[in-house]
């Protein structure tokens, strides 16, 4: 049998490896050095009690950041989300042990003990990490894919598929207007193909194709796509149907996400008010000028509302009058602007456009007016993303990068729209914390973008 196959499998266990690893750690460190401290020491259900609620809290963390993506995310993605992941449970977990024990002047043994199993845990996930994913990429050579389009021209997807050779190599690369007998002869001749922006009569008449053929696909989204994957199942008497409400957040999400965004935002805001003071010294002492920096943005319905942030440019960057966005070597960025940029410390005073309700803590990124005029001239159905409140964070900021195309923007922005929860809103709060991190996400825009 192929190993293919059994590709699911070696991943199940390679999770299971990793949660039995990091189970084990924080139970020697629990029964050798923290239950001993308590008066009356925890004998076997108490234990099992402590094991379970451990186990629960790590897995939760790890699945919410990515921790179990071995072979999916780069190692230093994957070792990263697993070292945050765990340094909040074992966070959580001495909080949680000081009420256990209810001494506090053993808070000093505790910390110390729970420092030793986080420096245990980050070398785990170092060492297995690096070897299971080298393992990997033997066992599983990167994947040869045929790339068929349309009139778009496809060099910017090839550029980031090249950047994870590891996984895949575009080999040929072929137009969809090609004869149909030699198109299909071509496809039958990998196991995967890569379809991009091709319209939607000829790419249905190729999916179908391959799927027949057993061909794996991985296909470029259109807008529509994203508006049907929010759909529901629908059986009218023998017909199947897809059923798209497109309706807005109802009256009840509506007040359940003012509830996240106060009970979120406003210790948010008390804790970040020195850090933020810290920020507005050093932006006043570079050269003088204000400290925030206010600029009209749209919300929900298209209403307008002034956003703020603290100042990352020169005084008057935008004294032409022409909004643009930050590329990248941006000369208008000052030295403080470059630090507080790639920190997300320049957003901060939005909590107070949060607070005051004109944001919500997730949702698309609020746009300008006039830039939503600009988009709306290439791509009609920008100003869909209004159908719900502009966010601090959201799909868009967490899963895209600064310089992602508009057009990717609002797609991700439709998948959140989409597929809203509560629990949703939960995760894309924790995975903020993760993409704070990550470099890419705060590049500035490439000039072909621009255009």
């Amino acid at each position: 049998m192929h190993i293919e196959k059994y590709k699911g499998l070696i991943r199940k266990l390679l999770r299971l490896f990793f949660i039995v690893a990091f189970e084990l750690a924080f139970m020697y460190i629990w029964s050798s050095d923290i239950n001993v401290l308590k008066l009356h020491p925890f004998e076997n259900k108490g234990n099992w009690l402590m094991a379970a609620v451990y186990l629960v809290e790590m897995v939760l963390l790890l699945r919410v950041y990515g921790g179990f993506k071995i072979g999916h995310l780069e190692r230093w993605n994957v070792i990263m989300s697993q070292g945050l992941s765990l340094v909040i449970c074992n966070s959580i977990m001495t909080v949680q042990i000081m009420l256990i024990v209810g001494d506090m002047h053993l808070i000093g043994e505790i910390l110390k003990s729970i420092v030793l199993l986080t420096i245990a845990d980050i070398v785990i996930s170092i060492v297995f990490v690096n070897l299971f994913d080298s393992i990997l990429q033997r066992v599983y050579p990167p994947k040869k894919i045929l790339l068929v389009y349309e009139s778009y021209s496809p060099k910017s997807m090839i550029r980031k598929f090249q950047k994870r050779k590891d996984k895949y190599e575009i080999r040929e690369t072929i137009s969809i207007d090609m004869e149909w007998e030699r198109l299909k002869e071509k496809v039958s001749g990998y196991s995967t193909i890569l379809l991009h922006d091709i319209s939607s009569e000829k790419r249905n008449e190729l999916l179908k194709f391959c799927y027949i053929n057993n061909v794996e696909v991985y296909m470029t989204t259109k807008l529509s796509d994203t508006i049907i994957r929010g759909a529901s199942n629908v059986l009218l008497f023998d017909s199947p149907l897809l059923h798209m409400p497109n309706r807005s957040m109802s009256r009840g999400q509506c007040i359940a996400k003012r509830v996240l965004d106060l009970a979120v935002g406003f210790p948010m805001f008390i804790v970040a008010l020195p850090i933020m003071a810290v920020v507005a010294v050093c932006i006043k002492c570079y050269d003088g000028g204000p400290v925030l920096y206010t600029q009209e943005r749209c919300t929900r319905n298209g209403k307008h509302f002034m956003i703020y942030k603290f100042r990352s440019m020169v005084v008057n960057a935008e004294g032409d009058g022409k909004a643009r966005l930050a590329a990248e070597n941006e000369e208008r960025i000052t030295p403080v602007g470059q630090f507080i940029r790639k920190t997300r410390l320049d957003e901060l005073p939005q909590l107070i456009n949060v607070l005051k309700g004109e944001m919500s803590i997730v949702g698309p990124r609020p746009e300008r007016p006039e830039m939503i005029a600009e988009y709306e001239k290439k791509i009609p159905e920008f100003s869909c993303r209004l159908k719900v409140k502009g966010g601090l964070t959201g799909y868009a900021q967490i899963y895209g990068k600064y310089n992602t195309t508009p057009y990717d923007k609002l797609k991700m922005d439709m998948m959140y729209i989409q597929n809203y929860s509560f629990l949703l809103d939960i995760k894309l709060i924790f995975m903020t914390v993760k993409v704070i991190f990550m470099k890419e996400s705060t590049e500035g825009v490439h000039e072909e973008k621009r255009q």
